[in-house]
């Protein structure tokens, strides 16, 4: 399976999206919460997302977090990335955002204080980092804000990292890039 994965707030949705249009199936539902927030949606299963996923929960032997998982890929939070269960594991994308802008973005939503955020978010990374550098699994660590300046220049390096680039495929792909939900610039 293919995992998008990374801090909230740094691009995971839009590499969804990205992906869709890449022709590969997405695990998740477009749930809009707050429609100001992410305007065109957050595909995530919500129970998985922050946990992880294991063969169990792929099957579907866990009805109270999701039925089975018939997807290309999946969208985990940091810690539900290095909390899965490795065989499942095929290729990582790893988004990464000026964290400033993480900070900043989640502060918008309440998520908690600024230093807070700022030593979470540090650690994530560094977790990342470790569990990247244990594994074997491929990996491709894709710049939200690079992915915003020159949407098609990212996404053919997703699409040659995944085997699966056509100009066809990058064009479709490109027109999902919005740079009007770029917000929180410093």
């Amino acid at each position: 399976m293919i995992i998008v994965s990374g801090e909230p707030r740094s691009g995971t949705s839009v590499m969804m999206l990205i992906l869709r249009e890449l022709w590969f199936t997405i695990a998740g539902e477009k749930w809009l919460g707050n429609p100001d927030d992410n305007p065109t949606g957050i595909w995530e299963i919500p129970k998985v997302v922050r946990n992880g996923i294991s063969e169990d929960i792929v099957k579907g032997k866990c009805p109270s977090i999701c039925g089975p998982i018939n997807a290309d890929v999946i969208k985990l939070t940091t810690l539900g990335l290095t909390s899965s269960a490795d065989a499942l594991i095929d290729k990582v994308i790893y988004m990464v955002r000026e964290p400033s802008e993480v900070i900043l973005s989640q502060l918008r939503l309440g998520h908690g204080e600024e230093q807070e955020l700022s030593d979470n978010y540090n650690k994530n990374i560094m977790t990342f980092l470790l569990w990247a550098s244990d594994k074997e699994h491929e990996v491709i660590v894709v710049s939200y804000n690079n992915l915003i300046v020159n949407p098609a220049w990212q996404i053919s390096k997703v699409a040659r990292f995944l085997q699966c680039f056509t100009h066809e495929g990058v064009e479709r792909a490109s027109k999902v890039v919005d740079p009007q939900y770029y917000r929180e610039r410093r």
